[in-house]
């Protein structure tokens, strides 16, 4: 079973999802940081910063796993193109809006600015 495998991961349903930016790569991870509360923090994940350049947006639930000080996403996360919408649904998040309009707000984020 997986939930004997990753300490912490009962809490990981509470886990409230977060639009962070990526700031740069480091020895265990990449930096980010959240684009509303601005506090940094190091994402255990060493093919971020790989895979995407500074400041690229993405939206997912990040999650602890006892004994280890940096987050992960509990899942694969959303790349996110326009960051006034990115923006938008990060507000939306934290003040409580429903899942529907947390998809809209997310699908409006992921088009770029010359999309029709």
């Amino acid at each position: 079973m997986l939930a004997g495998k990753v300490p912490g991961i009962h809490s990981w349903p509470q886990a409230s999802p977060r639009v962070v930016r990526l700031v740069a790569g480091t020895e265990h991870g990449a930096s980010c940081e959240d684009v509303l509360g601005g506090g940094s923090f190091v994402v255990g994940d060493e093919l971020l910063a790989d895979q995407h350049p500074p400041g690229r947006l993405f939206f997912g639930r990040l999650v602890h796993v006892d004994g280890d000080a940096r987050c992960f996403f509990a899942t694969l996360p959303t790349v996110l193109t326009d960051e006034c919408a990115a923006l938008e649904l990060a507000v939306a998040v934290r003040d409580g809006a429903e899942a529907g309009q947390r998809i809209d707000l997310m699908l409006g984020s992921m088009r770029t600015g010359d999309a029709a």
